[in-house]
């Protein structure tokens, strides 16, 4: 098996490539001898200087038993070949070898537990590559109704080193792509949903660009208000019309903070917790309604004066949220269906849907084609002042409390609506 290698740091003159031109035509026994006499005979000629032909390089990589140049040329059945240093780019092999350090990460190690564990630093970058030296990191429902708080099988754990995260934000500290400059801060989308460590390596299209001023951890609050900004695109013309929101977790009230600024007429906030339907009046509910001590039915009715809504956004992360948003919803109205729920399936009244004659938009932003996109424009709308997630945070931890932290949000306690932890 061919390793990927490059020749030397020096120009291969004319003389070589006209001999590794002619042996391709040889026997696997010819080509052998013929390849080691070659460098053999390179080594010897690029003594002599000045040379008056052009320089060449010649790099070789490894493909299913076969090993190409850069010039174009084939071999086969020749090796295995040592050479003098491994194939990276000019830029790469100029540069001093960093020394690698362990990087410290968690992860769910099982039901409710996180464990703390030392990974390697990335390795060398590969092209279009950007090292991100993560500084804050938010939780997302998702991660604890899917992840840390489900029932999975034994199986299933420990989860991969810095799983499940998937809200990060951090500065550009080693690229490989010119339009990411080290000092860049960035939010990141990372690989595997694995976000909470202390690094990470990604390409430009799951990274999010942000401006100098302003905190990362309120900045990173964008990440999360992206993907409802991408379900919100759905409900079309919210001007004069009258919108629910299950749930006013950060996701809901995003969504509210969307529907007031697009001159909804009414804006109801439905949640279990008061303190979060406090804050959903805060950031622009006309309404709320506490399902812990309220009648969701009779209370909708009697704030539209019959009508019902005209949408409906299921941001509750409930299996029983679109059966009570079919309720909610006018005929001919449109649900929004925000949540990805545990256990999967879920139930509502058919014949009250089928009836009511309701659109159900699913949507969900990690499913398309350009997953930052809503993130990336969130993040202008935040720079210009029509929106600002960074209210969403309600905690400040550090990323050594992250069990306190998940169990926080778990819980629910101390008011928690977003937590930013801090490296």
């Amino acid at each position: 098996v061919f390793d990927a290698y490059q020749v030397s740091p020096r120009p291969i003159r004319p003389v070589s490539v006209w001999i590794l031109t002619h042996i391709t035509s040889a026997g696997s026994l010819t080509r052998t001898v013929s390849m080691y006499l070659i460098f053999t005979l390179y080594d010897y000629l690029v003594r002599f200087e000045p040379w008056p032909y052009p320089a060449y390089r010649c790099r070789f990589r490894s493909d299913g038993g076969r090993v190409y140049a850069g010039l174009g040329l084939e071999f086969r059945g020749v090796g295995p070949i040592r050479t003098r240093q491994p194939l990276r780019s000019v830029r790469q092999s100029t540069r001093e070898p960093r020394k690698e350090e362990p990087v410290q990460a968690a992860r769910v190690a099982a039901r409710r537990k996180i464990e703390f564990l030392d990974v390697p630093e990335p390795g060398p970058l590969d092209e279009n590559e950007v090292r991100v030296k993560l500084e804050v990191l938010s939780i997302c429902g998702s991660d604890i109704y899917l992840e840390y708080d489900a029932e999975l099988p034994e199986e299933d754990y420990p989860f991969v080193p810095g799983a499940p995260m998937h809200e990060c934000a951090g500065v550009v500290v080693e690229s490989r792509d010119a339009d990411y400059a080290e000092g860049q801060r960035v939010i990141v989308i990372p690989r595997d949903v694995a976000g909470m460590q202390e690094q990470a390596v990604q390409t430009a299209d799951r990274l999010i660009k942000l401006p100098e001023w302003g905190d990362l951890s309120e900045w990173v609050m964008c990440q999360h208000s992206g993907t409802a900004l991408y379900s919100a695109k759905h409900w079309g013309n919210l001007m004069g019309k009258k919108i629910a929101i299950i749930g006013q977790g950060g996701i809901g009230l995003t969504f509210t903070m969307i529907a007031e600024r697009q001159g909804a007429q009414q804006v109801a906030g439905i949640d279990l917790e008061e303190y979060r339907c406090r804050k959903s009046m805060e950031l622009g509910a006309t309404h709320t309604i506490n399902a812990t001590n309220e009648n969701v039915q009779e209370a909708a009715t009697e704030i539209t004066d019959g009508n019902l809504f005209d949408v409906v956004v299921d941001a509750s992360g409930n299996r029983e949220g679109l059966g009570i948003a079919v309720g909610l919803v006018r005929d001919e109205g449109q649900i929004i269906s925000f949540s990805l729920v545990d256990p999967v399936k879920v139930m509502f009244d058919h014949r009250e849907w089928m009836g009511k004659n309701i659109q159900i938009n699913a949507t969900v932003i990690a499913a398309t084609d350009e997953p930052v996109k809503e993130i990336r424009e969130i993040v202008a709308l935040k720079e210009r002042g029509w929106i600002d997630p960074g209210v969403l945070k309600s905690h400040d931890m550090n990323f050594t409390e992250v069990q306190e932290a998940f169990e926080m949000y778990r819980l629910r306690e101390d008011g928690v609506i977003k937590i930013a932890m801090s490296f």
